[in-house]
């Protein structure tokens, strides 16, 4: 849920203007174009399995850089979760099967 393309949607539909904190209501989630995976469907399975793998390195990552000092390897940390996150979206783009003109669109609105 948390990638280029789900952002894009909120801002489009939902987002408020709130300058502090915005506003986010149950209804609204229920309203998130939320792809839901067929376990029973192979191709469904790797696409998902595709995306658990850099998930996973994300979450194991961001605790690490959190707590890194030195400002060398914090800087390295950084290159590699910006590297993460870009395949994250890639692979988010290609569930939802989108086309190079609305994976622009989705990416220069996050500019």
């Amino acid at each position: 849920m948390n990638s280029e393309l789900l952002g894009y949607y909120w801002e489009d539909q939902f987002f408020d203007q709130r300058k502090t904190f915005p506003k986010i209501k149950g209804t609204y989630l229920k309203e998130l174009p939320v792809r839901p995976i067929d376990f029973t469907n192979k191709y469904d399975v790797e696409k998902q399995d595709r995306i658990v793998s850099p998930v996973d390195k994300m979450l194991a990552l961001v605790p690490k850089r959190r707590a890194e000092a030195n400002p060398q390897a914090a800087a390295q940390m950084d290159a590699q979760l910006a590297a993460t996150d870009r395949q994250i979206n890639r692979l988010v783009y290609d569930l939802y099967e989108l086309t190079q003109d609305e994976i622009a669109m989705v990416e220069k609105s996050s500019i």
